[in-house]
């Protein structure tokens, strides 16, 4: 008959095993780094400014076909021309701009850009998909996906 039972002399192989598992859980739920108590000053604060320099690298003018979203700014932009848009509409081209070829459910959009406490009609995101289509003048630039939603084409 065989034991089912193992028997660990020295306990660190143990530990060493649960510390692999959780820093590989704690990295693939998002976490950037892991460090393990009883690290030295100097290894923090050089691991804090690698966070920080790859964080420091954002876009900040995103491109849809000839539309130019600057972040910074908070404006829209066709060749030239600036392209007035009211807060929600921003936040939407924005969000369908950080998500290119994505395709949003009208709940989604409005959970994301409404927020979570809303209390409107879905039909609003279809109101202010038109009024930014309009805007825009490119028709084909947030493309209805039918009995889903809604998504951006031609990001650069």
């Amino acid at each position: 008959m065989s034991s089912r039972i193992l028997i660990v002399e020295d306990d660190s192989a143990i530990a060493n095993l649960l510390e692999i598992n959780l820093k590989v859980a704690g990295l693939k739920s998002g976490a950037e780094d892991y460090i393990v108590k009883h690290f030295e000053i100097l290894e923090l604060l050089v691991r804090v400014e690698k966070v920080l320099a790859r964080n420091g690298r954002r876009e900040t003018v995103l491109t849809a076909g000839e539309i130019k979203i600057d972040l910074d700014r908070r404006t829209v932009w066709k060749g030239k021309q600036e392209i007035f848009l009211k807060p929600m509409e921003y936040e939407l081209l924005v969000l369908f701009a950080k998500n290119p070829k994505m395709t949003f459910t009208r709940e989604q959009l409005l959970k994301e850009v409404w927020g979570e406490t809303f209390m409107g009609e879905t039909r609003t995101v279809d109101v202010h998909i038109g009024r930014l289509r309009k805007k825009l003048e490119c028709p084909d630039l947030i493309r209805t996906v039918s009995r889903i939603g809604y998504r951006l084409e031609g990001m650069k």
